[in-house]
Formats: structure tokens, C-alpha cells, sequence
């Protein structure tokens, strides 16, 4: 069961307060808000600061350029700039040459096409891998071998891990994926109260929706949509992910299950066809709480990928002489 919000481009959430809870300034942002507070539009809970009143960085409507506390809202990639509002935008000052791009476009003009065995990417003309039946520590045709092989559960035997549920795959490449966070306790371990939850990419992927697993619609819980940002997530500069669920009042504890799915996609601009998604949990202290819930998540390999291919992609060849 997959209940979505809207959906939207990622875009960066500005903090709230309410409740007395923490806000999270990070990467994509998924507020769950799961009755910490009465009405469905509560603003995000803050982090409980010091005496001394630490400068908030301002990033809500920029992905560059200054956050007013000496920090970045984030960088503009190559022939880019950052305008007054904290927008990247073409830099049309400079041409296809100055920029050593030889495909692509540039201000709208061509800086040239690539030919059919090869993609565009970042204005150069790369080779795209063949790997469509082959074993993954085969030839790819580039130079390189059809790896990492696909793991479709980044850890089994994980109390947190990251599944593949779903693939959409149009002409050799990938359109949509579709993720889950699950959570199986540990024994003896008490059940989490809040979960932050780090996801992260090796590419360029935007989040088309976010939907609540069975087990917390069944608990009553829902999607915290920010008042201002209108969405339930944000990118920010750093491109990994951030999920984070929420109990009501702090106490009531989460369930074992699928948590939150996510449904991502390539940014066909930037995004090299054939190539596998490849997605990992980020470790951290301060995953769960309370911390004995956190401790149990210590030492396992959350880092551990899951990896999707657009195409079927087959494991390790089997070693000549074993059976």
C-alpha cells in the first residue's frame, strides 16, 4: 500500500517549530508527522538550541549563493552561476568552447550531438556500457566490467535496511525506481520513538513521491506536508536523502515493517542511460531514538547498496571448475 504526496521537484523545506521537537536541516527532507501535534499543519519541530542563540542558516528559497551565516545554500554546477536570488543559471557570458563542451546545449545553442554509441554527459561524449545479459563482472564494451552486480536488499539480516520494490524501464533505461525503508527490531532492543533516516544516491535522481508503508497508515500516521514549501521533501546541495518519522507525543513507539517508500527518478539531462541506480543507507549515531534503540543499529553494515539496473544484468560468473 503506497499513499503519496504530491508530486513535486525537490525542493528545500525551511524549518518550523512546534512541539518542542527537532528540525532537521539536510539533504532530502521527509517530515513524517505522525500526530505530534493536533491538525495536519503543524509546522516542522525544532532543535533545541544553546544560550548563546546560534545564527539559523536561510537556505528556504536557495540551492546556492550565501545562507546568511557564513555558510553556502549549495553550488552551481559548470556554466552556471549563482544569481541574486540564489538561483543557478546558465552563464551565457561564456560559449560551448569556453566551457570545453562538445554535446549538449549551452544557452540554446547546440554544442553538438554524439554518436549512437555514445551518451552526452556533462557536455562529453562517453561510451554506453552493453551489458543487457551479461554477468556482472563481464566486459561492458567501455572498458570496463557490467558492475556493481544487482542486490535488489541492502541487508538482510539488518534491523534497518533499503529494498527495492518496483523498476520502470523504457528503451534500455531506467524511468522510475521505487525504494522502501524497512525496520525489523532487534531482540531486546526497545522500539524507536523517532527515526532520521539517511539516504544516498550515486547520481543525479529527483523524488517523484513519497508514500507511508502499511504499517504506519494502519497506525494513523500521515505525510507532514510544510506549509510553505508545499511538498514533503527537499534536496539540498549535499544530494543525499533524509527521512525523518515521527511518533505521536515522542512516545508512542514506530512498527516493525515498511516504514516510507520512495519513488525516484533520473534526471534524464544528466543521467547516463543503461547504468544501474545504486543506493545505500548513510550510518550514523543518532539514527534512532531513544539511544538504546540507536545502539542496536551500531556496528551492522548499513552502508551497504542496493543496486537496479535498467537492464537484466546477471550476477558473478561462476568460477571455471566449480560446480
Amino acid at each position: 500500500m503506497l499513499t503519496t504526496a504530491a508530486t513535486s521537484r525537490p525542493r528545500r523545506v525551511q524549518p518550523g517549530s512546534a512541539c518542542g521537537g527537532p528540525s532537521f536541516a539536510g539533504t532530502l527532507l521527509v517530515l513524517l508527522s505522525l500526530g505530534a501535534c493536533s491538525g495536519s499543519s503543524a509546522p516542522a519541530p525544532e532543535l533545541a538550541t544553546s544560550d548563546s542563540a546560534p545564527c539559523v542558516p536561510s537556505c528556504s528559497s536557495r540551492t546556492c549563493g550565501d545562507d546568511g551565516c557564513g555558510g553556502s545554500c549549495g553550488a552551481c554546477s559548470r556554466g552556471q552561476v549563482c544569481d541574486p536570488t540564489g538561483t543557478c543559471v546558465e552563464n551565457c557570458a561564456t560559449s560551448c568552447g569556453d566551457l570545453g563542451q562538445e554535446c549538449g546545449d549551452h544557452c540554446g545553442i547546440s554544442c553538438g550531438t554524439c554518436d549512437g554509441g555514445s551518451w552526452c554527459d556533462g557536455g562529453t561524449c562517453a561510451c554506453v556500457p552493453d551489458c543487457d545479459g551479461k554477468h556482472c563482472t563481464q566486459e561492458d564494451s567501455c572498458g570496463g566490467t557490467c558492475g556493481p552486480c544487482p542486490i535488489d536488499v541492502s541487508c538482510d539480516d539488518c534491523a534497518l535496511r533499503l529494498v527495492v520494490v518496483d523498476r520502470d524501464v523504457v528503451d534500455g533505461a531506467l524511468v522510475s525506481v521505487v525504494l522502501a525503508v524497512e525496520y525489523q527490531g532487534e531482540s531486546g532492543a526497545p522500539a524507536p520513538h523517532l527515526a532520521d533516516v539517511r539516504l544516498a544516491f550515486n547520481g543525479p535522481w529527483q523524488v517523484l513521491e513519497v508514500g507511508l508503508g502499511t504499517p504506519l497508515v494502519e497506525a494513523g500516521k500521515s505525510l507532514f506536508i510544510d506549509p510553505e514549501a508545499g511538498a514533503a521533501w527537499q534536496t539540498l546541495p549535499d544530494g543525499n536523502v533524509r527521512t525523518l518519522l515521527m511518533s505521536t507525543g515522542g512516545t508512542t513507539p514506530l512498527p516493525e515493517g515498511r516504514w516510507v517508500y520512495f519513488r525516484v527518478a533520473p534526471d534524464t539531462a544528466l543521467a547516463p542511460p543503461a547504468l544501474p541506480l545504486v543506493a545505500s543507507l548513510v550510518p550514523r549515531e543518532g539514527t534512532l531514538a531513544p539511544r538504546a534503540s540507536d545502539e542496536a543499529l551500531w556496528g551492522e553494515a548499513l552502508d551497504q547498496p542496493v543496486v537496479v539496473w535498467p537492464v537484466d544484468v546477471l550476477g558473478p560468473a561462476p568460477v571455471r571448475g566449480s560446480p
